[in-house]
């Protein structure tokens, strides 16, 4: 081991501690920051892993067996399982995620402990029979409810990695973790007033209990508080978590010691060690919280996209309740269905990804953090800053850079609204002395490409835009008018009358005049839709007067840059006019 950790810090490559810590050669790892310190505190990570794994391996191939006794069908069938979930610490969990999915084993590994625990109530001869009651309730709720719940986590398609945290499943895992707390630590004193196992054992089954219930709070952590960690370093931790396997071992090792002597219970069932002990599984859990799960879960994986209520213009933060906006951050740094890659691999457990969210929060204003998103996996290529997404996690950073990712959905309305009104009151009738039979004027929204068309609104619209390099173009029932702006806003005023009127006045350039067929009796230019990004700010009027028929329609323009109508938000004005062909060509 010394060997490997010269190594590592004079060649810079943590391969050879890896090996030795891991048992199994590092194929593919994220690059490590060129940073001062951080290899020799990775290969500081290792050495502990080797030693923890060392002692770990020493308690449970050396430790002694108990007495020599003739033992129960119970106790027996109690030590195989307890070898049984050693074994799978060590090496078979490995083995069966080459050959089922992780939900699938997941669940074979929640039978198995949920055997253990009935069975490891059902042993003690020493504990009260509340105290036995209390632990054997919490065995069968883990067991009863346990199951269903790992079997409702696995997907219907196996290519398909899809845990869906569905109300009553989250309810049941903070239940079912609360309960396995519970049953640790009535078992704990149940194994100390036994007599069959040594004070040793029952300390390293206390320690078990805090490291479990501490494991989920070091790792993020580490990613908050130490810059330049990656996602190897943080995992590293979870490689530490070897009490809960040596008290296994040691539990089955010395299930066949001969009990000591009975001790005497106060009157009333319980002892006072054993009303404590009681009130301890109870409070105790509440106090600090769930407990660890083995694995990281992953809440949005793959095959999501579609049953996210915050992708795809769905929920905006201020419509998602507090404890729902890191789901929805993890929604939308899972999201793949823009024809980009995810910010973040679905791989990568949620509370990783939550802290290199918040990392993200950070940066000043400019900075792309293509760095923190490579450090963590993501194979995008190019990214910015999504306030859209990091608003879910830091509100105030992002609301300080663009408000109106705060809102909600009705105050986005409002704003649109607002914003629209505001744009048609900057609109008038440039043309007043013509009186159309009808007539309107609005702000008119230009999108990508800008231009906008005229059509039968009970018909398909031809896509006929910029047709032989002319502004103006017409097919049957649609007409496309080309404009110079795009992405703003411009005014426009629509004029229909009986017959062809004279031309405006100084200022106005003719762009052209096309015929048009109207199938249905309808002709106009259409308003934006809500939500929308192009057309009219508001409802103009129908410009076919004679019904189905042809019309013609004669398009006029000016360039307000020099002129004394000039505003900032507009340069462009629009002008059309609609009478009847009466030609009969």
């Amino acid at each position: 081991m010394a060997a490997a950790a010269v190594v590592s810090l004079i060649d810079g490559s943590v391969k050879p501690l890896w090996l030795l810590a891991m048992w199994f050669p590092l194929v593919d790892m994220a690059p490590l920051p060129a940073r001062e310190g951080v290899i020799a505190v990775m290969a500081a990570m290792l050495v502990m892993v080797s030693v923890a794994k060392s002692w770990m391996l020493w308690q449970v191939f050396s430790v002694p067996a108990g007495g020599d006794r003739p033992l129960g069908r119970r106790v027996v069938w109690l030590r195989r399982l307890l070898y049984l979930a050693v074994a799978d610490a060590l090496i078979l969990s490995a083995a069966l995620g080459t050959v089922l999915s992780e939900a699938v084993a997941g669940a074979l590994h929640w039978l198995l402990w949920g055997v253990v625990q009935v069975l490891f109530v059902l042993v003690m001869v020493r504990a009260s029979r509340g105290l036995r009651g209390a632990a054997l309730a919490l065995a069968g709720l883990n067991l009863v409810v346990g199951l269903p719940v790992m079997l409702e986590e696995i997907p219907a398609d196996p290519n398909v990695m899809v845990f869906a945290e569905t109300p009553w499943v989250e309810a049941a895992f903070v239940l079912l973790n609360l309960a396995a707390a519970g049953w640790q630590i009535l078992i704990l004193f149940a194994q100390r007033a036994d007599g069959r196992w040594t004070p040793a054992t029952v300390v390293v089954g206390w320690l078990a209990l805090a490291q479990s219930v501490a494991h989920p709070i070091i790792p993020m952590m580490i990613a908050r508080y130490v810059p330049g960690v990656t996602l190897d370093f943080i995992w590293l931790v979870g490689e530490l978590l070897v009490f809960h396997t040596v008290w296994s071992a040691r539990s089955a090792h010395e299930l066949t010691a001969p009990p000591q002597p009975v001790v005497e219970v106060e009157p009333g069932g319980l002892s006072s060690r054993g009303r404590a002990a009681v009130a301890l599984a109870v409070l105790a859990p509440l106090a600090v919280g769930v407990q660890a799960e083995e694995k990281a879960r992953l809440t949005y994986g793959g095959g999501w996209e579609g049953r996210s209520p915050w992708i795809h213009g769905g929920r905006r933060f201020g419509d998602t309740k507090p404890q729902d906006r890191e789901k929805a951050f993890l929604c939308h740094a899972r999201d793949s269905t823009r024809g980009t890659p995810p910010m973040f691999p679905d791989t990568l457990p949620d509370q990783y990804v939550l802290a290199y969210g918040r990392r993200l929060c950070e940066l000043p204003e400019g900075k792309d953090g293509m760095d923190i998103l490579r450090e963590a996996g993501s194979s995008r290529e190019v990214w910015r800053a999504d306030g859209e997404a990091l608003v879910f996690l830091c509100p105030g950073t992002v609301a300080g850079r663009n408000p109106a990712e705060l809102y909600s959905d009705a105050e986005v309305r409002e704003a649109e609204e607002r914003f629209v009104a505001e744009g048609n009151a900057r609109c008038a009738d440039p043309w007043p002395e013509l009186r159309g039979r009808r007539q309107g004027t609005a702000a008119y929204y230009l999108f990508e490409g800008g231009g906008y068309s005229i059509y039968d609104v009970n018909d398909d619209p031809e896509d006929i835009a910029g047709e032989g390099g002319k502004v103006v173009t017409a097919a049957r029932g649609s007409v496309h008018v080309s404009t110079v702006t795009e992405n703003t806003m411009m005014c426009m005023t629509v004029k229909a009358s009986n017959t062809a009127p004279p031309p405006p006045g100084k200022g106005w350039n003719h762009l052209g005049t096309v015929r048009v067929l109207s199938r249905s009796g309808s002709l106009g230019v259409p308003a934006m839709p809500e939500g929308g990004d192009t057309g009219a700010g508001r409802v103009l009027p129908d410009l076919a007067l004679k019904g189905k028929g042809r019309y013609r329609v004669r398009v006029y323009a000016r360039d307000l840059g020099d002129a004394d109508r000039y505003n900032e938000d507009y340069v462009e004005e629009h002008l059309i006019v609609v009478f009847p062909d009466r030609s009969g060509g």
